[in-house]
């Protein structure tokens, strides 16, 4: 009898096995980023006037190491740096939300799918004259409270036509970008193909090597996994990016990042009954009966684990299937749907 108790406690203790935090977004599409932003030639270092030799190694670091080292075109404080007409060193600096690009993104006209979750750029950027599009750099921090932790982090995003994403000074991610190559301002993107039509996801969790971010309607994946990111530790942290163009006459550039926590499933158990099928004094043919509850997110279809002694597992079902509980575990189908489990 007493192992009969244990395997009951072990079902109950499905929603705390499969209980996930609520989905947190700590970068939302309309987060305020500095840019700098060049129309032709990389920029000077404004002080001393020269070139500025360490700039693909310093513009993304982490905010202090960012403070310490970086002395080249200036993000964010400065206002417009842009002459008019735009000249080969001049340069969009400024702070302002997201998204931003230059120019009309497909995404607004023809989102896939409907509705759009936003129709314009939140701050334009000027347009550099045919034959001198590059490259832009953003940088941005964000803060997870004392206490919390970003668990499991993606990204959703559009990237057109490609980039580099950093992570408190690391590289994370590339996006279209050909295999092997460095970031460097004169660096093309690997095609403009399917850019801009939709919001992808970057899955973080991935490890190194992976590739991530496939879109609707089997749309291949465009981004590498660098480095796996399962969480983030509470603090401050630094988002810096790079958005390539494929060809120096490209017509538009933009992105849209939103930075947010899995959303995954979660269970609860209820309506727990015994039956003991007439026979008082004979556990052995006793069987319980309750009802699980199972909310997926992400429009995936989510696997579970119970904490059953040994545990089991399995694939998420659609919703009217059920599975037949075995002696000594726990198994789950879709929401609402009753499980039997037999006396030991």
């Amino acid at each position: 009898m007493k192992r009969l108790f244990l395997l009951i406690q072990a079902c109950l203790a499905l929603p705390f096995a499969l209980k996930a935090q609520q989905q947190q977004i700590f970068i939302p599409f309309s987060h305020p980023w500095k840019y700098m932003h060049p129309m032709g030639a990389l920029p000077p270092r404004p002080v001393q006037g020269d070139a500025d030799i360490d700039f693909n190694t310093t513009w993304f670091l982490a905010e202090p190491q960012f403070l310490q080292n970086y002395d080249g075109p200036r993000f964010g404080a400065d206002p417009t740096q842009v002459a008019s007409p735009p000249v080969l060193n001049s340069y969009d600096s400024g702070f302002g939300p997201g998204s931003i690009g230059y120019e009309t993104m497909d995404y607004w006209v023809n989102p896939q799918p409907a509705p759009a979750e936003f129709t314009s750029n939140g701050t334009t950027l000027t347009t550099p004259a045919s034959g001198q599009r590059r490259t832009g750099y953003f940088r941005t921090t964000f803060e997870v409270p004392a206490g919390a932790s970003l668990v499991q982090p993606i990204i959703r995003y559009i990237m057109d036509d490609g980039g580099f994403i950093y992570l408190d000074g690391e590289l994370v991610a590339t996006v279209n970008m050909a295999p092997g190559v460095t970031d460097t301002y004169t660096q093309l993107a690997a095609g403009a193909d399917n850019t801009e039509s939709q919001i992808r996801v970057l899955d973080l969790l991935l490890p190194a090597g992976s590739t991530t971010g496939a879109g609707l309607a089997g749309l291949a994946g465009n981004a590498r996994i660098v480095k796996q990111i399962p969480l983030l530790s509470a603090g401050t942290h630094t988002l810096a990016f790079s958005v390539h163009q494929w060809s120096l006459t490209s017509s538009d550039l933009g992105f849209a990042f939103q930075l947010r926590t899995r959303n995954n499933i979660s269970a609860t158990v209820s309506g727990v009954a015994r039956n003991e099928n007439g026979t008082l004094d004979e556990p052995e043919d006793d069987t319980f009966s309750f009802s699980v509850t199972l909310t997926q997110g992400d429009g995936v279809n989510p696997t579970w684990m119970s904490d059953a002694i040994p545990p089991v597992s399995g694939s998420y079902e659609p919703v009217g299937l059920s599975k037949k509980l075995k002696k000594g575990s726990c198994a789950l189908g879709a929401g609402g749907i009753d499980g039997v489990m037999v006396g030991a």
